[in-house]
């Protein structure tokens, strides 16, 4: 009788699931939320297992959005709220780069769904704290009764080193860390499934738990991203670009972070997944011939619909379309929305040094886009190559699983056998003359309407 793993995301639209055996293909099921609510993740979550059979499932690995924190297990803070700005500022003024490489094994990016400033905001806006967690955490509870966490999803706070949140930044925060969950590695179990869980899921009662890790380095290991030099395309709700490195660099406005016995050096977007849902409600989704738009000198597209992180990190950013003629219709402005939103991925990559352009790997919901790999083979001159499975935060946490239950022996192995190559888009360079000529443009319209999107942004 064949033995399955069940790897589930707790992501920040909907449940993504995977369950696999060894000898079998992965079955995927997605459930969205009905609500962004305690109530609506676990109910998520309860309805995404009722597309398996549970009776031979042997564990469950777990992964989910980081930056979306639940206060004494109702109140619910998300990722893209904007509490924490003011407290954001503040550290960034008090503490210095020295001290956040010590204490946290990086620098702090300016980001306010970073565990630091949202946890101050909480610390002064609520009179009684009994708990703080975030989403995968209220599932692991939920599950099992311990509230447990791994490190990488509380990267930002938790000491690497030391092996325990920072002293210095929990001091200065002003909570006590019993309120936190309980930090263990993303291979450990969080505990088994209770026998009220089981009658609620159908889980099987003591199946156990593994914590896994946040949504993103799920996703980087279900897309095989383990080794050095490794260059990624993680696409989604917002895009995550990179490479990975053998050390810390700390010298440009992108995030490098701890990962496995590496670091991660990446930026992140704030709406490429809202660009491309723009376009879709607005322009439709018929094939686009690159090669005709480009010759056609379509608008180009700033992709800032929620603002932009990196490399420009500025809440007040707006989409724009510039060079609009009588003669622009539809296609192009499709065309010029799928180019803008790889054109902020280029801006990420090439400000990281170590960035070679060889071969990137592209994982995620919009990973099967023709028209977006074509357009990232041609703006990165690179080879851009593609998984079977395109899941890779749900296909991580299952790896991470079925290595804690003995089924692999490291991830490596996991890696290797699981992470499939299903298709790679070549370069070609037939156009990359005019790519980088208005990519130039794109560069320039930034820092030319900064001041400009405060303004707009501040009109009542």
């Amino acid at each position: 009788m064949k033995k399955y793993v069940l790897g589930i995301d707790i992501g920040t639209s909907s449940v993504k699931a995977i369950c696999k055996s060894i000898e079998s293909e992965a079955n995927v099921a997605i459930e969205p939320y009905e609500s962004y609510t305690v109530f609506g993740w676990w109910t998520a979550f309860k309805k995404v297992l009722l597309n398996f059979d549970l009776k031979n499932v042997i564990a469950l690995g777990l992964t989910g959005q980081i930056g979306t924190y639940i206060i004494n297990k109702e109140d619910v803070i998300h990722w893209s709220d904007s509490y924490g700005k003011e407290q954001l500022d503040e550290i960034m003024d008090k503490f210095n780069k020295e001290q956040f490489l010590k204490e946290i094994q990086m620098n702090h990016p300016r980001l306010i769904s970073f565990p630091i400033p949202r946890l101050m905001y909480i610390s002064r806006k609520y009179n009684f704290l009994e708990s703080i967690m975030m989403p995968k955490e209220y599932i692991v509870q939920k599950l099992t009764g311990n509230c447990i966490s791994d490190n990488c999803s509380w990267r930002g706070l938790y000491n690497f080193k030391e092996k325990k949140y920072s002293n210095l930044f929990m001091d200065y925060i002003g909570i006590k860390e019993e309120i936190l969950p309980k930090i263990v590695n993303m291979e450990e179990k969080g505990g088994f499934v209770t026998r009220s869980a089981s009658v609620e899921t159908g889980l099987t009662e003591g199946v156990p738990v593994f914590v896994g890790c946040n949504d993103f380095y799920s996703a980087l290991i279900g897309m095989g991203i383990t080794k050095e030099n490794q260059v990624f395309d993680l696409t989604g709700t917002s895009e995550h670009a990179g490479v990975i490195v053998k050390g810390m660099n700390s010298e440009n406005a992108l995030v490098c972070s701890p990962y496995l016995d590496k670091f991660v050096h990446y930026g992140v977007t704030a709406s490429s997944g809202a660009s491309l849902n723009f376009n879709k409600i607005n322009f439709g989704e018929k094939d686009i011939d690159i090669h005709s738009c480009i010759t056609k000198n379509p608008p180009i597209f700033l992709p800032y619909l929620n603002g932009e992180r990196a490399p420009v990190w500025d809440c007040n950013a707006s989409g724009v379309f510039f060079g609009l003629t009588d003669k622009t219709d539809k296609e192009l402005l499709s065309y010029s929305v799928f180019e803008g939103v790889v054109f902020s991925i280029f801006s990420i990559l090439k400000t990281i040094p170590s960035f070679k352009p060889v071969t990137v790997t592209v994982g995620g919901g919009a990973a099967n886009n023709e028209v977006l790999n074509k357009l990232k083979a041609e703006i990165f001159s690179s080879d851009v190559l593609l998984l079977e499975q395109n899941q890779s935060s749900a296909f991580g946490a299952y790896m991470i699983a079925a290595v804690g239950i003995g089924i692999y022996t490291s991830l490596d192995e996991a890696v290797k056998i699981n992470c499939i190559k299903k298709k790679i888009i070549k370069h070609d360079g037939q156009f990359s003359n005019l790519f980088m000529q208005r990519y130039e443009i794109y560069e320039s319209m930034y820092p030319l309407l900064k001041d400009t999107f405060g303004k707009f942004r501040g009109i009542k």
